[in-house]
């Protein structure tokens, strides 16, 4: 089960397309359901996780995460649809959530009251060796 998102929570915001989440009998399976909550809620966290430690804990980040979550999950539901387009709207919320993880992993904007990652482990090795040029003239002067 999630982190940001309660199955009660999602089931909700989904009414209008629950029936997705449906086995073969036609009885709703919310084994399904969690699975895409935690697909969203992973594709949310691996974008933090640069930055931060996950799961988020402050207020406010439990709630930007929760909604991101949301997008996510909305636009992966209606992917689920047979026969029919996501609507223009779902899949916006989805790319703005996707732009603002994204902006948040790189550092353009801050996720309020989390906690940063420290300067130390593979994150920090990879922001340091990844700023580090390998191919220079004098490296590659014999090829």
């Amino acid at each position: 089960m999630g982190n940001y998102l309660a199955n009660a929570t999602a089931q909700t915001a989904l009414k209008e397309i629950l029936e997705v989440y449906n086995d073969d009998t036609g009885t709703f399976d919310s084994t399904r359901l969690d699975n895409d909550i935690d697909a969203a809620e992973a594709e949310v966290n691996s974008g933090l996780t640069i930055r931060y430690t996950i799961p988020a804990t402050s207020s406010t980040g439990i709630a930007l995460c929760e909604a991101w979550s949301l997008a996510i999950l909305r636009s992966k539901a209606y992917s689920r649809l047979a026969m029919s387009e996501t609507p223009i709207v779902i899949l916006a919320e989805a790319k703005a959530a996707r732009n603002a993880i994204r902006m948040v992993g790189s550092g353009a904007i801050d996720l309020p009251g989390e906690t940063e990652q420290t300067t130390t482990g593979l994150i920090a090795q990879i922001r340091t060796t990844a700023n580090t040029p390998q191919c220079t003239r004098a490296k590659l002067a014999g090829f």
